[in-house]
């Protein structure tokens, strides 16, 4: 897939200047910190954290987003906003 399909189909991110198309669905990372899911007792806040893959300037890159969830009420996870304000970091792949 060409990367404006790419584009158009999963979206692109601005971070610190440079715009990263997204290569696919965002999913849960499974990484654990301070502050995860299973630190949490339910009904307490904890970070859930997402990532993308993406491509900037030719090179691969991986995107993180994390938000904060209450557990045992936890939207959906197409329901949180992945955009450049919830940006945590991105990686190079």
């Amino acid at each position: 897939m060409d990367l404006q399909a790419l584009a158009k189909r999963f979206g692109t991110v601005v971070f610190e200047h440079v715009e990263y198309i997204l290569t696919r669905e965002a999913d849960f990372s499974n990484r654990m910190f301070p502050g995860w899911y299973g630190d949490a007792e339910e009904g307490e806040e904890y970070t859930v954290e997402f990532s993308c893959d993406a491509i900037a300037d030719g090179n691969e890159y991986q995107v993180y987003w994390q938000f904060s969830a209450v557990k045992g009420e936890e939207p959906e996870a197409d329901e949180y906003p992945f955009d450049e304000d919830h940006i945590s970091r991105v990686l190079p792949q």
